[in-house]
């Protein structure tokens, strides 16, 4: 029997079952057997019920010298294993540093340039890549942005803070859907400090972006902002670094006290928080470290590859093989 032939007798309902279990890489590779996988395999309806499938998987991103190296070093939180994701980059591009990530997509910067006009976002699973433009030349010591992925889909929204003057922070805001910026909520523009999913976390409460209306106002102010984690439940971790160890908390924005949930050596890098489970990148160690909630245990990962812990920087991004719009 032929190949294409054997394809075609196989069930629609098995090759769901089949499909469903499938790694984002395998995904994308099958949809190149055949138009019939390709057709079921780039459908809406399926690509929503493989995200919600399962454990999604997440990459913490640790080195990235696209410019030297070529590949992103990243650890999967799911396998619990170090992969190399080999990186072409984008036409006159050459060093790339990696801003923030969300739902797949990782936002790049060029920072050898004094002023920025662009990112870009490219997406490991696909390999591509987009060009989105600022909506001013700004340089990259006054930019803060993060990015949000809408899971299921590759619709994104762009969050920047421009802080060229101090006093007078602007808060932008960019849809892939209209691909305009537009101004935003001032009161974001204070502080906004932590982005899980739609949430942002801010000094003055916790605000959706995909509604675009507060979740919860409440003034946070006493509070290091770096040492918040928020998660996707709408429950506030908060993280304090003593001389050798880290405690983490959960935080009632109720009543502003906190309880101690655990502790942990040596002093913390960066922190991503799941719904159950909170990552702390270290450069001390080097190493990776888990804390999981339902255990109560903490578990270490060590480095794979070397040079990064310089960096002083991790980012933390879900994987999906969706296409990026209008690219």
């Amino acid at each position: 029997m032929g190949r294409g032939r054997s394809q075609c007798d196989i069930p629609d309902e098995l090759l769901d079952e089949v499909f469903i279990r499938l790694p984002l890489q395998w995904i994308v590779t099958a949809r190149s057997v055949c138009r019939r996988w390709r057709r079921k395999l780039c459908c809406k309806s399926f690509l929503a019920k493989h995200d919600l499938h399962g454990p999604q998987q997440r990459w913490i991103i640790v080195d990235y010298f696209l410019n030297s190296k070529g590949f992103l070093g990243a650890f999967n939180t799911v396998g619990r294993k170090w992969l190399a994701i080999p990186v072409l980059l984008p036409p006159r591009t050459r060093n790339l540093s990696l801003l923030c990530g969300s739902q797949g997509f990782l936002c790049f910067l060029d920072r050898q340039k004094l002023h920025a006009r662009h990112v870009h976002l490219y997406n490991p699973v696909t390999k591509q890549w987009l060009k989105v433009p600022l909506p001013r030349s700004i340089s990259p010591l006054h930019l803060h942005l993060r990015i949000y992925g809408t899971r299921g889909s590759n619709h994104f929204k762009l969050l920047m803070l421009d802080q060229t003057c101090d006093l007078v922070p602007v808060a932008s805001l960019y849809d892939s859907r209209t691909r305009k910026w537009r101004p935003l909520n001032q009161a974001l523009a204070a502080s906004f400090f932590s982005l899980w999913d739609n949430l942002v976390l801010s000094s003055n409460g916790i605000y959706d972006l995909e509604k675009e209306e507060w979740r919860l106002s409440v003034q946070i102010p006493r509070f290091r902002t770096s040492s918040l984690l928020l998660r996707r439940d709408g429950g506030i971790f908060k993280a304090r670094v003593l001389v050798a160890k880290i405690k983490l908390f959960q935080l009632s924005v109720e009543s502003m006290r906190d309880e101690l949930v655990a502790e942990s050596t040596p002093k913390p890098w960066c922190f991503f928080n799941e719904l159950d489970n909170v990552w702390i990148v270290s450069r001390w160690m080097p190493a990776i470290i888990m804390y999981e909630a339902s255990s109560e245990q903490w578990r270490k990962f060590d480095y794979k590859w070397s040079g990064f812990e310089d960096r002083g920087i991790a980012e933390c991004c879900n994987l999906s093989f969706h296409q990026f719009p209008h690219a």
